[in-house]
């Protein structure tokens, strides 16, 4: 199973909602989920006791593409080299830097029909909808 927390920045600013995030990612281990934290916002989750934390303790993170100014925040919270921060500045779609397990590197990531069922940002209403003879076949 896996879940994913979109703005995650929102939640780590609120401190109830923080609290209910920090025992989700303690269980999820327990159960043998996983849980994806993603922000655009990379100086309000690190900017938050928890956010730190949260970081400080995932096993693998991925940073993307990072805004001008933002780039002193994430490179202070995930250790950044100059190498990964012009990976990853200026923003290149599916450019960023993989952390995981001590080992870093510089990656493209091109998402496959998994990734995508549950990442894809087209809104619903924009997808083609079956005309009424597709519907009655």
């Amino acid at each position: 199973m896996l879940v994913v927390v979109d703005e995650a920045h929102r939640v780590t600013s609120d401190p109830d909602a923080g609290a209910v995030l920090g025992q989700l990612v303690r269980q999820a281990r327990k159960y043998g989920a996983g849980v994806w934290m993603c922000s655009q916002q990379v100086n309000d989750f690190v900017g938050t006791d928890l956010g730190r934390t949260l970081v400080a303790t995932a096993a693998t993170k991925l940073i993307l593409g990072t805004e001008e100014a933002a780039i002193a925040a994430s490179s202070e919270a995930f250790g950044l080299s100059a190498e990964e921060i012009a990976a990853t500045s200026p923003p290149v779609v599916g450019r960023g830097v993989l952390i995981s397990a001590g080992e870093r590197t510089v990656v493209h990531v091109i998402p496959g029909p998994a990734i995508m069922a549950v990442a894809a940002t087209v809104p619903v209403w924009a997808e083609p909808r079956p005309t009424p003879a597709q519907s009655a076949a």
